[in-house]
């Protein structure tokens, strides 16, 4: 049985000269096909790269999906409206069969459940955290539990630059054996190494889109620049 394992990061090791024990995507035999879910913080930086659409792409071994609300949360948002307002015509152009992950009315019932099962108990972790840490109290959102528990029902990746949400999957993850959650969760940055690997861009087209990223002052997880030369052996890019 297979489970992702996350680094301190908070994100899947892709470098296969990394000597971290978490997996490797760029190494590790794929059985069959997995889906990763990518929220909507993700998606629209990734929509900022030269690979488009982005959304419904097969590589490596990995199907990069996407659930309807969080194309919703994008489209019905006025700030990411005013912030994207170039990027709202790529999104409504999206095929939503090709973009969206389907999910069967009778496993929609069995998601609600996971998401009611595991609201208190993530957003309690958050807060432990929070106080912890001195900082302020951080909650998942509605959306934010949905894609969780989407993820924990059909056992699929998560691609996010939230901590809150990556906070929530890894101590999840830590959960005893009898426990056993087969999701991981991933960042923009592993994304684009993925997509690199896979031959859909180019070294330059990646530092590109990064230095775009770092101009639209992109909120990326703390230790970006680290991911960034674990997975591809530089620097990270800079204005």
């Amino acid at each position: 049985m297979w489970s992702s394992k996350a680094t301190p990061a908070g994100s899947i090791v892709m470098s296969s000269e990394s000597s971290d024990s978490s997996e490797s995507v760029s190494n590790q035999k794929i059985v069959q096909e997995r889906v990763i879910l990518v929220d909507t913080n993700c998606f629209i930086r990734l929509y900022q790269s030269p690979v488009l659409p982005f959304l419904g792409k097969k590589v490596e071994g990995y199907h990069l999906l996407t659930l309807p609300i969080l194309i919703d949360e994008f489209l019905n948002s006025r700030n990411l409206q005013i912030k994207y307002a170039w990027l709202k015509k790529t999104v409504e152009a999206e095929d939503l069969k090709t973009a969206s992950f389907h999910v069967p009315s009778d496993d929609q019932e069995s998601i609600n459940e996971i998401a009611d099962l595991h609201d208190d108990y993530c957003n309690g972790v958050l807060y432990d955290y929070c106080q912890e840490e001195k900082i302020a109290i951080r909650e998942l959102s509605s959306d934010d539990c949905q894609l969780l528990a989407t993820a924990i029902h059909f056992r699929t990746l998560i691609a996010s630059d939230e901590w809150p949400l990556a906070h929530a999957v890894k101590d999840l993850m830590d959960a005893p054996a009898e426990d056993e959650y087969y999701i991981g969760i991933l960042t923009s940055i592993d994304i684009l190494c993925l997509l690199e690997k896979a031959g859909l861009l180019n070294r330059q087209e990646r530092i590109d889109t990064v230095k775009g990223w770092l101009r639209n002052d992109e909120k990326l997880h703390r230790e970006w620049r680290k991911t960034y030369r674990s997975l591809f052996n530089e620097g990270a890019p800079t204005l």
